[in-house]
């Protein structure tokens, strides 16, 4: 990753300069501006602790068509959004991203058996059923928004009619345990131990470095396969017939230094799921090379990323929503942020006439909806990957 030495001075330049190296490639909506007001402040301290580390600052966050909120209430704190990707130069791991390995499994199958056998195959691997014999981790497919989907494919596919999508990872997998020493620092004493509380002007930030950066990438790569596995075995338990078409992580770790909030990153070769929500179709994509040049100079960021020395990353961002985004209905724009100490306040306008103001520091608690199929054409229009099929939803499942 190529670095460049800050010219500016000041705390307020020094969030400028983070927001400058902030990357949108979206639809532009609220929830998007949402991500931007926010995203810029994790940026800020990951610069700020490189530069005490003596590490020219290059943190940078390169956002994906659904770059969104997150609801995570200290995930949103610490400074992050959902649906992008970040980069940064130093040997140190970041916890408030809190990477949990969450991910999709899509696979090709013939026409499934009646819902009811269905449901009695579920009641058999919950629980203390099959799934948590074979890989230690519990049902969790009804909490958030992990499901399990029966799809009816628009075209056959090597003659099978349907397709499964699995979105889930494992609710275990973030405390220290079996598995290792889990994937959030307040659950895991052995990452509490290793981690250190780095001071900035915008709030602290939870990093490990040296033995407990290893550790935790020890830990991370434990999990993420077990995730993996826990999707496909559940496939394969409730549809004989399955065969996979991929298997991806859309909340992970690629490196130390490399996180994807929401995206899928490198998935050349494989077709992915771009779920969007239960009233349409998911859309099978395959990656390509992005960001191209004449695409990232339309979208008016190609001169900043390269007069930062920020352009070979984000030539190689290399990512896919992995499904629309949530929308935050009820607003229409931010108007600020407010900032109280470690916190920030953002302050939208209601939607209407009144002028009316709200003021939210997190959004776990605001209602919210799922963007539509303005993702997919904006996933086209970048020439971000191209739509290779498409599958309508029949059944669902999330109990």
């Amino acid at each position: 990753m190529s670095k460049h030495p800050s010219t500016r001075t000041g705390l307020e330049q020094q969030l400028a300069e983070a927001a400058d190296a902030c990357f949108f490639t979206g639809v532009g909506d609220l929830a998007e501006e949402l991500c931007k007001a926010n995203v810029r402040y994790a940026i800020a301290k990951i610069r700020y602790v490189q530069a005490a580390m003596g590490i020219d600052p290059d943190a940078c966050f390169v956002g994906a068509p659904d770059a969104t909120i997150t609801r995570n209430i200290p995930r949103w704190a610490a400074g992050f959004g959902y649906g992008g990707r970040i980069r940064y130069t130093g040997d140190f791991a970041l916890m408030d991203v809190r990477s949990n390995c969450c991910g999709m499994f899509l696979g090709a199958m013939d026409a499934p058996p009646p819902a009811e056998r269905l449901l009695e195959r579920v009641r058999e691997l919950s629980g203390t059923g099959r799934l948590q014999a074979e890989t230690g981790t519990s049902w969790d497919f009804g909490t958030s928004n992990h499901f399990v989907s029966v799809l009816r494919m628009e075209r056959e596919r090597d003659g099978r009619s349907h397709a499964v999508l699995i979105h889930g990872s494992g609710p275990e997998l973030r405390d220290e345990g079996p598995h290792g020493p889990g994937l959030y620092l307040e659950r895991s004493a052995t990452l509490a131990r290793l981690a250190r509380t780095a001071e900035t002007p915008w709030g602290p930030l939870a990093i490990l470095e040296g033995e407990g950066a290893q550790e935790y990438r020890r830990g991370y790569a434990h999990a993420d396969a077990v995730s993996l596995r826990r999707r496909r075995l559940l496939a394969e338990a409730l549809f004989p017939s399955v065969v996979e078409m991929s298997n991806t992580t859309h909340q992970g770790a690629t490196a130390v230094n490399d996180y994807h909030l929401g995206c899928l990153v490198n998935t050349a070769g494989a077709t992915v799921p771009l779920a969007l929500r239960a009233d349409l179709p998911v859309y099978f994509l395959e990656q390509l090379p992005n960001l191209e040049r004449d695409v990232a100079e339309r979208l008016g960021i190609a001169e900043r990323a390269e007069r930062q020395g920020l352009w070979p990353v984000l030539a190689s961002a290399n990512l896919l929503p992995h499904g629309g985004g949530y929308t935050v209905p009820g607003y229409k724009r931010v108007r600020g942020v407010r900032e109280a100490g470690p916190v920030r306040i953002f302050e939208l306008e209601v939607e209407g006439d009144s002028g009316a103001a709200a003021f939210h520091t997190a959004f776990r608690h605001v209602p919210f909806g799922y963007r539509g199929e303005e993702v997919v054409r904006r996933v086209e229009e970048l020439r971000l990957g191209r739509v290779v099929g498409k599958a309508v939803p029949e059944l669902e499942f999330m109990v």
